[in-house]
């Protein structure tokens, strides 16, 4: 078994400055600490739980639970996630609850299995349980939740930019002269209700038509067309979106997986004859796959190493000082606009 003193040799260190940076002590520099943490990738460290666990009372295991792995921004923010915990200690044991497919009894055995495997906490994509039901299912153990959609604060809740980053990315279109953008990712409706309000969804509906109504450009409820958020997703609904004739010069997608579909369809349709010309594209989420597509997908970067940062740090606060019973947080991130090729012509 790899031990904290292999870690320290490796690292050309010493055994307490790696204890420091396995505890997330803030003394120690970021050289220093960026080699403890690329020894322990190397030697495969991991703690002794159980000996940490007689010391503290706890495990050094957070759970994390996202929508679907499948997707490319929920493993890059799981990767982040775990990679983040590891630096203050603790390892990440990461599960999907596939909630695009509504089974709410898949949910609560994910967590009732990251309870019964020593969780000392965790940190979830929102998905279709109460707040009531999170509660006791997660037997008083912290939760950090990923775009919660729960009006009375009743968690720790880290926010996409979702209104601000659509906006942004609409707006962008809209600079390169498209007037008639196609919106890959959901049907139109605006939320009815403050609990709609804040849900993922609607919040990308308001940045949507708020850029559109900011240029004076109304929106085509035609051109709002909904599916999975995947490649295959996005490139169906713009073979539909082509195939019915919609007209549309721009092309928002609410997820880069669904961009890059929607770039391959695009493509296709060009290559047959069916679509004419190039139609700028935009994603949203900043994946890895979108740098070394071809074209490089203009996209909408959410800082999945700022949400880690955040949610980690704050179920760590809730799970070593218990004591201290503080408000709960809720903390949207920042985006930025990443202009790239695939938006790099203007229309018209």
């Amino acid at each position: 078994m790899v031990t904290q003193q292999d870690v320290a040799r490796e690292a050309g260190v010493s055994a307490a400055t790696v204890s420091y940076v396995l505890k997330g002590a803030d003394t120690i520099s970021e050289a220093t600490r960026r080699r403890v943490m690329d020894a322990v990738e190397k030697l495969h460290y991991t703690k002794n739980l159980s000996a940490v666990g007689l010391r503290s009372g706890r495990n050094g295991i957070i759970g994390v639970a996202v929508h679907d792995l499948g997707i490319s921004h929920q493993t890059e923010l799981a990767r982040a996630i775990s990679l983040e915990a590891l630096k203050h200690g603790y390892q990440a044991l990461v599960q999907q609850t596939l909630t695009a497919r509504n089974e709410p009894e898949l949910e609560r055995a994910i967590i009732r299995s990251m309870v019964n495997q020593f969780c000392d906490g965790m940190i979830m994509s929102a998905g279709a349980l109460s707040a009531d039901e999170l509660h006791t299912l997660s037997n008083n153990k912290p939760i950090v939740l990923l775009d919660g959609h729960f009006l009375n604060n009743a968690f720790d809740t880290i926010f996409t930019p979702c209104e601000r980053g659509a906006r942004m990315a609409v707006g962008h279109l809209i600079e390169r002269g498209c007037k008639r953008v196609l919106v890959v990712g959901t049907t139109y409706r605006r939320a009815e209700n403050d609990e709609e309000r804040i849900r993922s969804r609607f919040r990308h509906m308001e940045g949507i038509v708020g850029a559109l109504e900011e240029a004076r450009l109304a929106a085509d409820p035609n051109l709002f067309l909904g599916g999975e958020w995947n490649a295959d997703g996005g490139y169906r609904a713009v073979r539909e979106a082509i195939g019915r004739g919609l007209d549309f010069d721009g092309i928002y997608c609410m997820s880069d997986d669904m961009a890059l579909g929607a770039l391959h369809a695009l493509h296709d349709a060009n290559a047959s004859g069916s679509a004419a010309g190039f139609i700028p594209v935009i994603g949203f989420d900043a994946t890895d796959a979108g740098r070394h597509y071809t074209p490089t997908l203009s996209t909408i970067d959410t800082s999945n190493a700022e949400q880690a940062r955040l949610s980690v740090e704050t179920l760590i606060r809730r799970i070593e000082h218990p004591e201290d019973d503080f408000q709960p947080v809720q903390i949207t991130v920042g985006c930025t606009l990443v202009e790239r090729e695939s938006t790099a012509v203007a229309v018209g």
